[in-house]
């Protein structure tokens, strides 16, 4: 356990304790179909997000364009190790390959490695959820890595705790598509 995961939960705990108020909100997407089987491997790099999203908050932008929290909602999972794990069983349904969150488990080596780094995930008062960044998809075989920008935006039904959190999801299964695309 890192630091940074134990930081984390205590800072759940403290805060459940203080308020019996607080919901907690799971960054999950829509259930995904398996693809035909592969032998695709991926190491997914635990992904890299901006500061405001690596609190236990969950963050808005209002209309003024200042980020805020939503009142009485958190996280149930530290936002980077969530999304890392819903993009590693995105890319394993949509692939019928492996992919898995480092450190890598299996014996043999994963055929490629990906690196995201979010520039923004954000709600806005549109009620439109902004997914932009960068990720480096590197083979093992010291072949060319692909590299490129994604810019997602997902609509959401209301701009409220459990709309961000599906909405991340779905964002997250959309860049997994557009990695394996590519």
């Amino acid at each position: 356990m890192t630091l940074k995961s134990l930081t984390f939960g205590l800072s759940i705990i403290l805060l459940s304790a203080c308020t019996n108020d607080v919901s907690q909100f799971a960054i999950e997407g829509n259930p995904l179909e398996a693809g035909r089987r592969s032998n695709t491997t991926i190491e997914v790099l635990e992904v890299s997000l901006p500061l405001y999203m690596q609190g236990q908050d969950i963050p808005v932008m209002d209309e003024t364009g200042a980020i805020k929290t939503s009142d009485g909602a958190v996280w149930a999972d530290d936002p980077a190790r969530s999304i890392s794990l819903n993009l590693a069983e995105s890319l394993s349904r949509l692939s019928g390959g492996i992919a898995s969150v480092e450190p890598w488990p299996l014996d043999e080596p994963a055929l490629k490695r990906l690196d995201v780094r979010v520039k923004t995930l954000l709600a806005n008062n549109l009620g439109i959820l902004e997914f932009r960044g960068q990720y480096f998809l590197t083979p093992d075989d010291g072949s060319k890595p692909k590299v490129d920008w994604f810019n997602i935006a997902v609509p959401m039904r209301a701009l409220d705790a459990r709309s961000i959190a599906h909405a991340t999801g779905i964002a997250t299964q959309q860049l997994a598509r557009e990695i394996l695309g590519r």
